[in-house]
């Protein structure tokens, strides 16, 4: 598994029994593509902005990048769609960091607070019954296993989605300066200075 699963859908699920076969969970690249042409549809109408759901808005805000102002303006030019195949890389990549990242504050969070109720429990209290943590002992000891492997991935999906913004970014402004050219052209044959 790599930052690359999450974001093309390829990751795959263990059962109980140890054997691994495909989650079924959808490329992250299909959900945030799909959710950019809803919301580019949706600012494409009158009133559109208002028309987003707080969803929508959720996933406008939390992007690294000013997307609504881009996928407005990109409506307003007619090149909604060049933009989100631009834009939808990127930020599935973005995601999928947000979530290994959100998993591994979880995963710590998990072990130290498993590790204060084991220590606790297992210490007697006197003129008290002594608690068994048998059960939370050994799950404790399976995601203190994941731990350093998703700290792994986070750090990997996190250099993936840095690569992408740097594609991105790269594409963007080429994209302004062939359309700046193109616009000079088109001004000097206007007015005849060619």
């Amino acid at each position: 598994m790599d930052p690359d699963s999450f974001v093309n859908g390829t990751v795959d699920a263990m059962n109980t029994g140890g054997s691994c076969s495909a989650s079924g969970m959808a490329p992250v690249l299909t959900e945030v593509r799909t959710r950019l042409d809803g919301i580019a549809t949706k600012l494409a109408t009158p009133g559109g902005a208002l028309a987003l759901s707080s969803e929508e808005r959720a996933f406008i805000d939390a992007s690294a990048f000013p997307l609504f102002i881009l996928l407005s303006n990109a409506v307003a030019q007619g090149n909604a769609d060049a933009l989100v195949d631009i834009l939808a890389e990127p930020l599935a990549y973005q995601i999928s960091h947000r979530m290994l990242n959100d998993l591994l504050q979880v995963l710590r969070f998990v072990i130290t607070k498993a590790s204060q109720v084991s220590s606790n429990l297992s210490q007697p209290i006197p003129g008290e019954k002594f608690c068994q943590v048998d059960l939370l002992d050994s799950a404790l000891s399976h995601i203190k296993l994941m731990e350093p492997r998703i700290a792994e991935l986070s750090a990997m999906s996190r250099t993936s989605w840095q690569a992408r913004m740097t594609e991105m970014n790269t594409t963007l402004s080429v994209t302004r300066a062939l359309a700046d050219d193109y616009r000079r052209q088109m001004n000097a044959m206007t007015l005849g200075q060619e």
